[in-house]
């Protein structure tokens, strides 16, 4: 700022109108700053909020935002424990309901019902 020194009411209104066209440039400075912010706001904010690797793949490509997502999550502890717990799980009654099926296609046949049985009046006589 100038220290400018008013001795009369026209450099007053001298200094007036400097201040209003200076007051214009910085508004119109200001203006354009926020327009510059508004182009990058939503990018910056996907940067702050999930990395600067994945916010800068987005803007490049969408495919690559979802690629390094799904990395992401797959690198996080919790959901690899809960999906191990998860295929443990289904394992078990996988193979529990293999060995069902499994045994009832193949069922011993005991030693003794061998042979045809004779009718109960038959074997009642006897």
């Amino acid at each position: 700022m100038s220290a400018t020194k008013i001795n009369s009411v026209a450099s007053l209104e001298k200094e007036i109108l400097r201040l209003k066209f200076r007051q214009k440039e910085i508004e119109k400075n200001l203006d354009d700053n926020v327009m510059g912010l508004r182009k990058i706001a939503g990018t910056m904010a996907l940067t702050s909020i999930v990395g600067s690797t994945i916010g800068s793949a987005f803007t490049n490509s969408p495919v690559n935002f979802w690629a390094n997502m799904i990395m992401r999550l797959l690198q996080n502890d919790k959901l690899q424990t809960g999906v191990h717990k998860l295929v443990d799980g289904l394992t078990e009654k996988i193979g529990t309901g293999i060995n069902k099926v499994a045994g009832i296609l193949h069922k011993p046949k005991d030693k003794t019902s061998e042979g045809p049985t004779p009718p109960d009046s038959i074997s009642a006589s006897l």
